[in-house]
């Protein structure tokens, strides 16, 4: 009886090889046929090897033969391929997170693995970086046409704020969401929150602490974006900042909305409201300024305490004593189109910059060639999965020292090396 471990060997060189390779699954084409014949599979192997001895120069022997040559001398250039294909892979698999999540159609995924690969290679952001942007941007509720519009201006941003992408695009995909921007803004917010980060003491990372508590009032009291910042910014400049800066701001709104403190607020004449909604905070904030101007500094704050309470106090006093630097930097805020670009340039002009730079580039040469041998290394990777799922004899085969075997061997070993 012949051995399981013959079986791979005795395909190969059997006649009838061309309707093997057609078929592509060696194994399942041996197990068909003692099927069909009625016959156990040590009896056909029998039958075969005697067929073999008469094939075994036979040209589907030697395609065979010389196909696992092929793989196995192209994978031993190195392990550049297996790298390609492990950044192929890490690209392939958040690009269909991303589809995952937005259901997007064939031709869809194509325009988002395009944009990635292309900023992949035109920036310092490798591919898969920039997938994971998108990938944030999905998660967010963002759809295909907003993603695809929103990435771009995300990049510059991570890098001035010296973060991660995936970390400035939650952040910026949170801020377009708060204040009803269009995802086409995403630039400007970028520009936004760079800006206010480099003219105060806080950071991106602190802004967005802020926002967190205090960005959905700040709409309902008529801030826009930049003017939230400009605030944030400034009370960050008197050692409020993050979420202390935001829960504080966000009491002064809660306290605008009290009956009670509405009602302390209008008997000195402050106007809280105009045409049935709330004025814009600032507008009240100047209001409360000429109103308790001609108090003392002690009944003034004893009056805020009152009114704003131990937490809101915090950020009313700071801001009306300082409204004149509050407005330089809300002005400063608005008008910071393209900063964020331009300090990516700065940030990247350097060393550091040119390595990020250059591993960018090699992870974009990496995939297009990882994309390029997918297909095979699937194929490879699937007739390899089911040989060895015929049984354990197979493992005994590769050990064998049959040529093919040893193809085969060296093949899947360089291939899966790794993983």
């Amino acid at each position: 009886m012949a051995r399981e471990v013959d079986y791979i060997e005795i395909v190969a060189q059997a006649s009838g090889q061309q309707e093997l390779q057609k078929g592509g699954g060696i194994v399942d084409e041996l197990m068909k046929r003692a099927k069909n014949a009625g016959v156990s599979v040590d009896d056909l192997a029998e039958k075969m090897k005697k067929l073999g001895k008469k094939a075994e120069n036979t040209q589907p022997y030697n395609a065979f033969i010389g196909k696992m040559k092929q793989i196995a001398g192209i994978t031993a250039v190195g392990m550049g391929i297996k790298k390609s294909i492990s950044m192929f892979t890490a690209f392939d698999d958040v690009a269909r997170r991303v589809q995952g999540t937005t259901g997007a159609n064939a031709e869809t995924m194509e325009l988002l693995r395009y944009q990635a690969k292309e900023l992949g290679r035109t920036t310092s952001w490798s591919a898969s970086e920039a997938a994971e942007a998108q990938f944030e941007f999905a998660k967010a509720g963002f759809s295909n046409n907003e993603i695809l519009a929103a990435t771009p201006g995300i990049l510059d941003t991570a890098t001035a704020a010296q973060m991660g992408l995936a970390e400035a695009t939650e952040i910026t995909a949170g801020a377009l969401r708060m204040f009803g921007l269009d995802a086409s803004k995403s630039t400007q917010v970028g520009d936004m929150l760079t800006k206010t980060a480099s003219s105060t003491t806080t950071d991106v990372r602190d802004l967005a602490e802020s926002l967190k508590y205090s960005g959905n009032g700040a709409k309902q009291f008529g801030l826009s974006l930049e003017q939230t910042l400009g605030i944030l910014g400034q009370l960050g400049n008197l050692s409020l900042k993050g979420s202390q800066a935001g829960t504080a701001l966000q009491a002064v709104f809660s306290t605008l909305q009290n009956s009670k403190k509405q009602e302390m607020l209008m008997n000195i004449g402050v106007q809280l409201t105009e045409d049935g909604s709330y004025r814009n905070i600032l507008d009240i904030i100047e209001d409360i300024k000429d109103k308790t101007k001609g108090m003392e500094k002690a009944q003034r704050e004893s009056f805020i305490s009152q009114v704003f309470q131990e937490q809101g106090s915090q950020a009313m006093n700071r801001l009306l004593d300082t409204k004149e630097e509050l407005d330089k930097l809300i002005n400063e805020v608005q008008s910071s189109s393209g900063f964020a670009s331009q300090l990516a340039k700065i940030l990247g002009a350097g060393v550091g910059g040119a390595f990020k730079n250059l591993t960018s580039a090699t992870e974009g040469l990496g995939i297009s060639f990882g994309q390029y041998l997918a297909p095979a290394i699937i194929d490879v990777i699937n007739i390899a999965t089911q040989l060895i799922s015929a049984g354990t004899g197979f493992i005994d085969w590769l050990n064998s020292g049959s040529y093919v075997a040893n193809a085969l061997t060296f093949t899947i070993s360089a291939l899966t090396a790794g993983f």
